[in-house]
Protein backbone atom coordinates (compact mmCIF):
# COMPACT_ATOMS: atom_id res chain seq x y z
CA UNK A 1 0.00 0.00 0.00
CA UNK A 2 3.01 2.32 0.43
CA UNK A 3 3.92 1.67 -2.83
CA UNK A 4 0.60 2.41 -4.04
CA UNK A 5 0.27 6.09 -2.62
CA UNK A 6 3.61 6.85 -3.50
CA UNK A 7 3.56 6.15 -6.80
CA UNK A 8 0.09 8.13 -7.16
CA UNK A 9 1.31 11.01 -4.97
CA UNK A 10 4.91 10.98 -7.10
CA UNK A 11 1.92 11.14 -10.29
CA UNK A 12 0.15 13.51 -8.85
CA UNK A 13 3.54 15.77 -8.27
CA UNK A 14 4.78 15.37 -12.07
CA UNK A 15 0.91 16.56 -13.23
CA UNK A 16 1.42 19.67 -11.49
CA UNK A 17 4.90 20.42 -12.31
CA UNK A 18 3.71 20.66 -15.60
CA UNK A 19 0.49 22.73 -14.94
CA UNK A 20 0.30 26.29 -15.92
CA UNK A 21 1.13 28.28 -12.57
CA UNK A 22 -2.20 30.13 -12.76
CA UNK A 23 -4.26 26.64 -12.80
CA UNK A 24 -2.52 25.27 -9.71
CA UNK A 25 -3.09 27.97 -7.92
CA UNK A 26 -6.49 28.14 -9.12
CA UNK A 27 -7.30 24.40 -8.30
CA UNK A 28 -10.40 22.93 -9.35
CA UNK A 29 -13.26 25.27 -8.87
CA UNK A 30 -16.76 24.13 -10.43
CA UNK A 31 -18.63 26.31 -13.12
CA UNK A 32 -21.13 27.87 -10.75
CA UNK A 33 -18.42 28.92 -8.24
CA UNK A 34 -19.37 26.65 -5.28
CA UNK A 35 -17.39 23.83 -5.16
CA UNK A 36 -13.70 23.76 -4.98
CA UNK A 37 -10.92 20.73 -5.12
CA UNK A 38 -7.09 20.79 -4.31
CA UNK A 39 -4.44 18.67 -2.99
CA UNK A 40 -1.22 19.26 -1.19
CA UNK A 41 1.88 16.89 -0.96
CA UNK A 42 4.71 16.51 1.67
CA UNK A 43 7.66 14.47 0.52
CA UNK A 44 11.25 13.77 0.81
CA UNK A 45 14.77 12.08 -0.16
CA UNK A 46 17.19 12.05 2.49
CA UNK A 47 19.74 10.21 4.05
CA UNK A 48 19.07 9.57 7.99
CA UNK A 49 21.35 8.46 10.79
CA UNK A 50 19.92 7.83 14.25
CA UNK A 51 22.68 6.54 16.78
CA UNK A 52 21.61 5.56 20.48
CA UNK A 53 24.67 5.79 22.69
CA UNK A 54 26.98 5.61 19.48
CA UNK A 55 25.19 3.14 17.67
CA UNK A 56 23.14 3.10 15.05
CA UNK A 57 19.40 2.08 15.38
CA UNK A 58 16.13 2.32 13.21
CA UNK A 59 15.45 4.31 11.35
CA UNK A 60 18.37 4.83 9.98
CA UNK A 61 19.07 4.93 6.32
CA UNK A 62 18.56 6.24 2.88
CA UNK A 63 14.80 6.54 1.15
CA UNK A 64 12.33 8.56 -0.12
CA UNK A 65 8.53 9.18 1.80
CA UNK A 66 5.41 10.88 1.20
CA UNK A 67 4.64 12.84 4.71
CA UNK A 68 1.38 13.95 3.90
CA UNK A 69 -1.18 13.66 1.29
CA UNK A 70 -3.87 16.16 1.57
CA UNK A 71 -7.34 16.46 -0.44
CA UNK A 72 -9.42 19.37 -0.09
CA UNK A 73 -12.78 19.70 -0.69
CA UNK A 74 -14.90 22.99 -0.24
CA UNK A 75 -18.29 23.49 -0.97
CA UNK A 76 -20.27 26.94 -0.42
CA UNK A 77 -24.27 26.76 0.14
CA UNK A 78 -24.56 30.26 -0.35
CA UNK A 79 -22.46 33.46 1.49
CA UNK A 80 -23.48 32.07 5.19
CA UNK A 81 -23.33 28.12 5.13
CA UNK A 82 -20.36 26.13 3.65
CA UNK A 83 -18.74 22.76 4.53
CA UNK A 84 -14.79 21.09 4.46
CA UNK A 85 -13.89 18.21 3.82
CA UNK A 86 -10.12 17.62 4.17
CA UNK A 87 -8.00 13.64 4.23
CA UNK A 88 -4.91 12.86 5.57
CA UNK A 89 -2.96 10.13 4.27
CA UNK A 90 0.86 9.73 6.25
CA UNK A 91 3.31 7.09 6.40
CA UNK A 92 4.24 5.75 9.69
CA UNK A 93 7.05 3.49 10.78
CA UNK A 94 7.21 1.09 13.59
CA UNK A 95 8.50 2.40 16.92
CA UNK A 96 12.51 0.68 16.73
CA UNK A 97 11.78 -1.03 13.76
CA UNK A 98 9.44 -3.52 15.26
CA UNK A 99 6.75 -4.47 12.92
CA UNK A 100 5.55 -3.59 9.54
CA UNK A 101 5.68 0.14 8.18
CA UNK A 102 2.04 1.40 6.98
CA UNK A 103 0.02 4.03 5.40
CA UNK A 104 -2.61 5.61 7.64
CA UNK A 105 -5.65 7.75 5.71
CA UNK A 106 -7.16 9.96 8.16
CA UNK A 107 -10.32 12.66 7.79
CA UNK A 108 -8.72 15.78 9.13
CA UNK A 109 -11.31 17.99 8.38
CA UNK A 110 -15.04 17.67 8.38
CA UNK A 111 -17.30 20.36 9.62
CA UNK A 112 -19.69 22.71 8.41
CA UNK A 113 -19.45 26.45 9.33
CA UNK A 114 -21.60 29.31 9.64
CA UNK A 115 -20.23 32.81 9.00
CA UNK A 116 -21.99 35.55 10.74
CA UNK A 117 -19.49 37.92 9.96
CA UNK A 118 -15.81 38.08 9.32
CA UNK A 119 -15.32 38.87 13.38
CA UNK A 120 -17.61 35.50 13.51
CA UNK A 121 -17.16 31.94 12.06
CA UNK A 122 -18.96 28.95 13.95
CA UNK A 123 -18.08 25.48 12.64
CA UNK A 124 -19.47 22.39 14.15
CA UNK A 125 -17.17 18.86 13.65
CA UNK A 126 -13.74 17.93 13.11
CA UNK A 127 -11.27 21.32 12.14
CA UNK A 128 -8.01 22.61 12.74
CA UNK A 129 -6.99 23.41 16.50
CA UNK A 130 -6.26 27.13 17.28
CA UNK A 131 -2.50 27.04 18.24
CA UNK A 132 -0.60 24.67 15.95
CA UNK A 133 -2.05 25.40 12.63
CA UNK A 134 -1.35 29.02 13.54
CA UNK A 135 1.94 28.89 14.37
CA UNK A 136 2.76 26.65 11.21
CA UNK A 137 1.41 29.60 9.23
CA UNK A 138 3.61 32.05 11.05
CA UNK A 139 6.63 29.71 10.28
CA UNK A 140 6.23 28.83 6.57
CA UNK A 141 7.96 25.95 6.53
CA UNK A 142 5.74 22.66 7.36
CA UNK A 143 6.26 20.74 4.83
CA UNK A 144 10.37 20.39 6.14
CA UNK A 145 9.24 19.79 9.92
CA UNK A 146 6.22 20.66 12.46
CA UNK A 147 6.39 23.68 14.76
CA UNK A 148 7.11 22.86 18.28
CA UNK A 149 4.28 21.29 20.39
CA UNK A 150 3.42 19.05 16.92
CA UNK A 151 6.57 17.83 16.83
CA UNK A 152 7.17 16.83 20.27
CA UNK A 153 3.52 15.88 21.12
CA UNK A 154 2.29 18.40 23.31
CA UNK A 155 -1.02 19.47 21.06
CA UNK A 156 -3.45 17.88 18.45
CA UNK A 157 -3.58 20.11 15.33
CA UNK A 158 -7.29 19.09 14.70
CA UNK A 159 -9.61 17.90 16.57
CA UNK A 160 -13.61 17.05 16.74
CA UNK A 161 -16.04 19.93 18.46
CA UNK A 162 -17.35 23.35 18.35
CA UNK A 163 -14.84 25.61 16.49
CA UNK A 164 -15.39 30.05 16.83
CA UNK A 165 -13.06 32.50 15.41
CA UNK A 166 -12.92 35.36 13.14
CA UNK A 167 -10.92 38.96 12.66
CA UNK A 168 -11.50 41.98 13.98
CA UNK A 169 -9.95 45.57 13.48
CA UNK A 170 -9.34 45.19 9.89
CA UNK A 171 -7.80 42.12 10.31
CA UNK A 172 -5.26 42.63 12.60
CA UNK A 173 -7.16 40.53 15.78
CA UNK A 174 -7.38 37.12 15.00
CA UNK A 175 -8.88 34.91 17.11
CA UNK A 176 -9.45 31.16 17.46
CA UNK A 177 -11.63 29.08 20.55
CA UNK A 178 -12.76 25.83 21.13
CA UNK A 179 -14.51 23.11 22.23
CA UNK A 180 -13.65 19.69 21.56
CA UNK A 181 -13.28 15.65 22.56
CA UNK A 182 -9.52 16.28 23.38
CA UNK A 183 -7.75 13.12 21.74
CA UNK A 184 -7.30 14.55 18.02
CA UNK A 185 -8.30 14.17 14.88
CA UNK A 186 -6.60 10.23 14.63
CA UNK A 187 -9.10 9.60 17.07
CA UNK A 188 -13.09 8.77 17.64
CA UNK A 189 -12.67 8.70 21.61
CA UNK A 190 -14.98 9.78 23.70
CA UNK A 191 -14.65 11.31 26.67
CA UNK A 192 -16.71 12.21 29.55
CA UNK A 193 -15.59 15.99 29.24
CA UNK A 194 -14.47 18.32 26.92
CA UNK A 195 -11.67 20.20 26.57
CA UNK A 196 -11.28 23.56 26.34
CA UNK A 197 -8.90 25.55 23.78
CA UNK A 198 -8.06 29.22 22.96
CA UNK A 199 -6.10 31.70 20.79
CA UNK A 200 -6.15 35.20 20.16
CA UNK A 201 -3.50 37.55 17.77
CA UNK A 202 -2.76 40.91 17.56
CA UNK A 203 -0.70 43.14 15.06
CA UNK A 204 -0.21 46.28 16.96
CA UNK A 205 2.06 46.88 13.87
CA UNK A 206 1.33 45.62 10.37
CA UNK A 207 3.09 42.02 10.26
CA UNK A 208 4.27 42.12 13.83
CA UNK A 209 2.17 39.45 15.91
CA UNK A 210 2.23 38.33 19.13
CA UNK A 211 -0.21 35.71 20.36
CA UNK A 212 -1.05 33.87 23.36
CA UNK A 213 -2.73 30.44 23.35
CA UNK A 214 -4.42 28.19 25.89
CA UNK A 215 -5.39 24.81 26.68
CA UNK A 216 -7.28 22.58 29.39
CA UNK A 217 -8.45 19.37 29.72
CA UNK A 218 -8.52 15.59 29.92
CA UNK A 219 -7.08 14.98 26.16
CA UNK A 220 -9.82 11.87 25.90
CA UNK A 221 -8.97 10.10 28.62
CA UNK A 222 -12.06 10.35 30.94
CA UNK A 223 -13.59 7.04 30.22
CA UNK A 224 -14.92 3.98 31.47
CA UNK A 225 -12.67 1.04 32.11
CA UNK A 226 -15.21 -1.11 33.10
CA UNK A 227 -18.77 -1.13 33.52
CA UNK A 228 -19.70 1.59 36.29
CA UNK A 229 -15.93 2.01 36.78
CA UNK A 230 -14.27 5.62 35.84
CA UNK A 231 -11.01 6.01 34.82
CA UNK A 232 -8.96 8.53 37.56
CA UNK A 233 -8.14 11.44 35.71
CA UNK A 234 -6.46 14.81 36.23
CA UNK A 235 -6.82 17.87 33.96
CA UNK A 236 -3.29 18.97 31.72
CA UNK A 237 -3.35 22.82 30.99
CA UNK A 238 -0.63 24.77 28.71
CA UNK A 239 0.18 27.93 28.00
CA UNK A 240 1.40 29.14 24.18
CA UNK A 241 2.94 32.28 23.34
CA UNK A 242 4.41 33.73 20.17
CA UNK A 243 5.98 36.64 18.71
CA UNK A 244 6.73 36.79 14.61
CA UNK A 245 7.66 39.75 12.31
CA UNK A 246 6.47 38.30 8.83
CA UNK A 247 6.72 40.55 5.99
CA UNK A 248 7.45 39.65 1.89
CA UNK A 249 11.05 38.89 2.18
CA UNK A 250 11.10 38.02 5.82
CA UNK A 251 9.98 35.85 8.59
CA UNK A 252 11.85 36.18 12.67
CA UNK A 253 9.75 34.46 15.03
CA UNK A 254 9.58 32.34 18.36
CA UNK A 255 7.67 30.68 20.07
CA UNK A 256 7.45 29.00 23.81
CA UNK A 257 5.17 26.83 26.15
CA UNK A 258 4.10 25.40 29.38
CA UNK A 259 2.40 22.40 29.92
CA UNK A 260 1.49 20.58 33.64
CA UNK A 261 0.59 17.29 33.19
CA UNK A 262 0.01 16.33 30.10
CA UNK A 263 0.87 12.99 29.96
CA UNK A 264 0.46 12.63 33.47
CA UNK A 265 -3.89 12.57 32.81
CA UNK A 266 -4.61 8.78 34.68
CA UNK A 267 -2.15 9.21 37.22
CA UNK A 268 -4.17 12.02 39.57
CA UNK A 269 -1.62 11.23 42.36
CA UNK A 270 1.61 12.20 40.13
CA UNK A 271 2.18 15.82 38.13
CA UNK A 272 4.68 16.87 35.87
CA UNK A 273 5.95 19.58 34.19
CA UNK A 274 7.35 20.94 30.59
CA UNK A 275 8.50 23.79 29.29
CA UNK A 276 9.96 24.24 25.47
CA UNK A 277 10.89 27.27 22.87
CA UNK A 278 11.64 27.40 19.50
CA UNK A 279 13.46 30.03 16.99
CA UNK A 280 12.99 30.47 13.69
CA UNK A 281 13.83 32.83 10.63
CA UNK A 282 13.73 32.73 6.82
CA UNK A 283 15.32 35.34 4.43
CA UNK A 284 14.37 35.94 0.93
CA UNK A 285 18.03 36.10 -0.98
CA UNK A 286 16.91 35.95 -4.62
CA UNK A 287 14.21 35.68 -6.52
CA UNK A 288 12.59 31.73 -5.66
CA UNK A 289 15.70 31.70 -3.21
CA UNK A 290 15.38 31.71 0.26
CA UNK A 291 17.43 30.60 3.17
CA UNK A 292 16.00 29.27 6.95
CA UNK A 293 16.80 27.83 9.46
CA UNK A 294 15.69 27.13 13.12
CA UNK A 295 16.45 25.84 16.81
CA UNK A 296 14.22 23.74 19.25
CA UNK A 297 14.98 23.36 23.13
CA UNK A 298 12.57 21.18 24.82
CA UNK A 299 12.17 20.12 28.34
CA UNK A 300 9.60 17.31 28.43
CA UNK A 301 9.76 16.15 32.08
CA UNK A 302 10.78 18.47 34.29
CA UNK A 303 9.82 16.89 37.61
CA UNK A 304 10.07 12.80 36.94
CA UNK A 305 13.04 13.42 34.57
CA UNK A 306 14.48 16.37 34.88
CA UNK A 307 17.70 15.03 33.41
CA UNK A 308 15.80 14.95 29.92
CA UNK A 309 16.52 17.20 27.42
CA UNK A 310 15.76 17.77 23.44
CA UNK A 311 17.61 20.02 21.51
CA UNK A 312 16.62 19.91 17.38
CA UNK A 313 18.30 22.20 14.57
CA UNK A 314 17.50 22.97 11.34
CA UNK A 315 19.21 24.93 8.24
CA UNK A 316 18.45 24.82 4.49
CA UNK A 317 18.00 26.86 1.08
CA UNK A 318 14.12 26.72 -0.97
CA UNK A 319 13.89 27.29 -4.11
CA UNK A 320 10.24 27.75 -5.91
CA UNK A 321 10.66 27.07 -9.67
CA UNK A 322 6.63 27.68 -10.21
CA UNK A 323 3.60 28.99 -7.82
CA UNK A 324 2.71 26.43 -5.08
CA UNK A 325 5.90 24.29 -5.83
CA UNK A 326 8.86 24.59 -3.29
CA UNK A 327 11.51 22.39 -3.75
CA UNK A 328 14.39 22.87 0.02
CA UNK A 329 17.93 21.50 0.56
CA UNK A 330 17.68 21.15 4.65
CA UNK A 331 20.08 19.60 7.57
CA UNK A 332 18.38 18.46 10.59
CA UNK A 333 20.06 17.61 13.56
CA UNK A 334 18.77 16.31 16.71
CA UNK A 335 20.10 15.07 20.01
CA UNK A 336 18.02 13.65 23.19
CA UNK A 337 19.44 13.55 26.58
CA UNK A 338 18.22 11.61 29.57
CA UNK A 339 15.38 9.12 27.75
CA UNK A 340 13.56 9.54 24.43
CA UNK A 341 12.07 11.92 22.39
CA UNK A 342 10.80 11.31 18.51
CA UNK A 343 13.15 8.92 16.78
CA UNK A 344 14.44 7.58 20.14
CA UNK A 345 11.65 6.14 21.15
CA UNK A 346 12.33 3.72 24.10
CA UNK A 347 15.69 4.84 24.89
CA UNK A 348 16.79 4.04 28.63
CA UNK A 349 16.74 6.61 31.21
CA UNK A 350 20.27 8.05 31.24
CA UNK A 351 20.97 7.39 27.58
CA UNK A 352 22.39 10.12 24.38
CA UNK A 353 20.58 9.85 21.23
CA UNK A 354 21.17 11.42 18.01
CA UNK A 355 19.63 11.75 14.67
CA UNK A 356 21.24 13.74 11.33
CA UNK A 357 19.28 13.87 8.26
CA UNK A 358 19.68 15.84 5.00
CA UNK A 359 18.49 15.24 1.65
CA UNK A 360 15.40 17.19 -0.31
CA UNK A 361 11.91 18.16 0.99
CA UNK A 362 9.17 18.92 -1.31
CA UNK A 363 5.80 20.62 -0.96
CA UNK A 364 3.35 20.55 -4.22
CA UNK A 365 -0.23 22.48 -4.17
CA UNK A 366 -2.49 22.24 -6.57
Amino acid sequence: MHKKVLTAAALAAVCAAGSSTSAMAAGYTSPDGNTTLGAKIYSDFTSKTVKQDGQKVNPSGLGFDVKRFYLNMNHDFGPMWSVRLRTDARYTDAPNGSGQPNVSVYVKQAYIQAKFSNAFKLSLGENDMPWIPFEEHMYGFRYVENTLIDRTHFGNSADFGLHAGGKTRNGMVDYNVAIVNGSGYHSDKRSRSVDFAGRIDAQFVPGLHTALGFYNGKRGENVYSAPGVQVPTQNTTRWDALVAWIQPKYRVGASYFSAKDWRQITSPNVTDKADGYSAWASYLVAPKWTVFGRYDNVKPSKDLQPNLKDKYYNAGIQYEPISNVQVAFVWKHEKVDGGYVGDFYGQPAGSTGKSDEIGIWTQVAF
